[in-house]
């Protein structure tokens, strides 16, 4: 493979998995990001006791693409800093879109200055004005839509607030969601190839009349450790555990109302930013334990506390929990628009999110069932092949070779 790629990512998706596997396999030519920790005085932050550094300084701290090499690495610190602290004044929806599309139209002029490339790997909602240029320029674009599109998002999302109103904190139809569709679904047309993570993204782009023939699905991967078999006595409590974003688009509001009716015979725990009213997280909190967010580094302690993994989602593009579960030994119940590699019945279960009662069913039958719950967790680990970021770097290559 001779063809160079370039990398253009906003932030550090799955922990700069992309350009990593294309620096490895030799065919990275240069990476585009907002901010590199390594670069100009920022080293300086570093140096401070980590105790010390105050919330904003230990994520700008973390942001270090270390296996590419500085010199690959074309980094805009200043413009990465007014970003982060723009991201950390939101008040509403609206300032939420309107920084999302500063950042994505700055970024790109930033890019486009010095853009010489074969070929450029960008990132939905992103890279419109980046994508234009390279067309004009006989650029090859490849666009990762790494979540189903906004519209069906918004679609799906506002019938669950119709149903669940006392879930929602506001309103998010303003003119910048609008105008954020509008440019995801024109970077479709400007783009060469459509990477989606799971099959419920092509779908999604296929229902709104997208180039579907433009598609590739790559689900994604992880580095996967070593997890365990999970056993229970059939009397004995068993942990379920969800984690992302409390909030209507993963499905919390249907994990509480499975926990409302499951609380003897389960524990429930919920891990992520809460993203709802307060007064409803209290209730919620009564059946369920919120940790709320917590570090990258101490999920691992939750997927060794739970002995199965719940996650109802609404929409996602291929949900990275899922795979991080299943390699730690977890049955996994999700929804099809969670985007998993959950094989049905053999690793996990695939159900519809809004069913409840098969919810209920499926996990009373491991209650039920001790043995089920050791023969799912065992074809988990012993398919984690499937989901290792060896496989997905294999994936991602074949798909821009």
């Amino acid at each position: 493979m001779n063809k160079k790629i370039s990398v253009a990512l906003l932030g550090s998706r799955m922990h700069y998995a992309v350009p990593e596997i294309f620096y490895d396999a030799g065919i990275l030519d240069k990476f585009y990001t907002d901010f590199d920790s390594r670069k100009s005085f920022y080293p300086f932050f570093r140096r401070i006791p980590y105790n010390l550094q105050p919330d904003f300084i230990k994520k700008l701290n973390s942001r270090i693409p270390s296996k590419i090499p500085e010199e690959k690495v074309v980094a805009f610190n200043n413009f990465g800093i007014m970003y982060a602290l723009k991201r950390r004044m939101f008040k509403n929806q609206s300032d939420y879109y309107k920084t999302i599309l500063w950042a994505a139209k700055e970024f790109n002029r930033l890019i486009i200055k010095n853009l010489n490339e074969e070929a450029v790997y960008t990132f939905n909602g992103a890279s419109l004005d980046l994508m234009k240029t390279a067309k004009r320029r006989g650029i090859r674009v490849y666009l990762e839509q790494t979540i189903a599109p906004k519209k069906t998002e918004t679609e799906l999302i506002s019938a669950e607030k119709e149903k669940f109103p006392d879930w929602v904190n506001e309103n998010e139809d303003t003119v910048e969601l609008n105008e954020f569709i509008q440019r995801e679904e024109e970077e479709w047309d400007l783009a060469d190839k459509i990477v989606c993570g799971s099959v419920f993204v092509k779908n999604s782009i296929r229902s709104l009349n997208g180039p579907v023939e433009k598609c590739e699905v790559v689900p994604y991967g992880i580095r996967v450790g070593n997890g365990k078999i999970r056993h229970k006595s059939l009397n004995e409590k068993i942990n379920i555990l969800t984690a992302g974003e409390v909030g209507l688009r993963k499905g919390s509001q249907y994990v509480y109302e499975i926990a409302k009716r499951l609380k003897n015979k389960f524990n429930f725990r919920m891990v992520g930013t809460i993203n709802i009213p307060v007064g409803k997280a209290k209730k919620i909190s009564e059946v369920v334990e919120l940790t709320g967010v917590v570090p990258k580094s101490e999920m691992k302690k939750h997927y060794e506390w739970a002995d199965i993994f719940i996650l109802p989602s609404i929409c996602e593009g291929s949900a990275t929990v899922t795979y991080e579960a299943l390699a730690s030994g977890l049955p996994v119940l999700c929804s099809p628009n969670t985007g998993s590699v959950v094989e049905d019945g053999k690793d996990g279960f695939i159900l519809a999110y809004n069913n409840i009662s098969e919810w209920i069913e499926k996990l009373e039958c491991f209650a039920d069932n001790p043995d089920l719950l050791s023969e799912l967790s065992g074809n988990a680990l012993m398919n984690k092949n499937k989901y290792s970021y060896e496989s997905y770097s294999e994936r991602l290559l074949n798909s821009v070779a």
